[in-house]
């Protein structure tokens, strides 16, 4: 039963695709337009393309690294927030109205604003980050609650070492939980820098390459530089949920 859910895991994803690359063949055979609906094979030569272009390249990085950039900042605050929160508990009123507000920020003004008071690239990557912020310290204060304060004290209680209690109980609990965040936060981030690319007009950045796909209208390149971008994106997520894994199990067997 359980090699027979391995192969089914397996399977199901490919047959998804599968039929989903069907039904855009189908799609694009209708509409007969490579302008409004390329099809799948004139999208994978452009998608083989873009790993020649160095114009590509160069604006991948460069949202590349305003994404870590964004996420870096964002994640830090968060774990700070989450660990003020966790143990002043009378910070938990202001924290929580601080982070609704970012939530109901509306992101489109922020981003307008931000690009009176600086370049596109500063305003992509602040947007990023005040968007991404509310979740990492959502995901920042679960980890955190995982923590039993009765435990910790105890553990104090029968003069164990703080390094021993950090790093023997506080990290093999909470490890897991924060690798998976990162995978995440990293996975929205890119989501997030590359629309905010597009609405602040970020030069050398996969946002304006996507717009300006759309305005010399190359759909099968947009396509094409969108399907790499989900690649990158679910990549980043499946290879740190894997790390995630392999470090819980690890310290389950300690």
């Amino acid at each position: 039963m359980k090699n027979f859910n391995k192969v089914l895991n397996l399977i199901l994803p490919i047959i998804t695709i599968l039929v989903l690359v069907l039904i855009w063949s189908v799609g694009s055979l209708v509409v007969s337009e490579s302008i409004i609906l390329p099809s799948p094979s004139e999208t994978i030569n452009e998608f083989f393309q873009l790993f020649g272009s160095r114009e590509f390249w160069v604006n991948f990085f460069g949202t590349l690294g305003r994404s870590l950039i964004a996420f870096c900042v964002s994640f830090v605050i968060a774990l700070m927030l989450a660990i003020l929160v966790k143990f002043v508990k009378i910070s938990k009123g202001v924290v929580g109205i601080i982070v609704s507000i970012l939530r109901a920020m509306p992101t489109i003004a922020v981003i307008l604003l931000l690009l009176l008071w600086t370049n596109s690239k500063v305003a992509s990557v602040v947007v990023t980050m005040l968007v991404v912020l509310p979740t990492t310290y959502s995901a920042m204060g679960d980890a955190l609650d995982k923590i039993d304060s009765d435990i910790v004290y105890m553990l104090k209680a029968y003069n164990v070492s703080k390094k021993d209690v950090i790093f023997k109980y506080i990290v093999p609990i909470i490890l897991p939980s924060v690798i998976r965040t990162i995978g995440s936060g990293l996975a929205l981030n890119i989501k997030l820098i590359v629309a905010s690319e597009v609405i602040a007009g970020t030069v050398k950045s996969i946002g304006s390459m996507m717009s300006q796909s759309k305005i010399y209208f190359e759909t099968a390149q947009l396509f094409a530089i969108v399907i790499f971008m989900i690649i990158v994106s679910v990549s980043i997520e499946m290879v740190f949920g894997k790390i995630a894994r392999k470090v819980g199990a690890k310290y389950e067997d300690r």
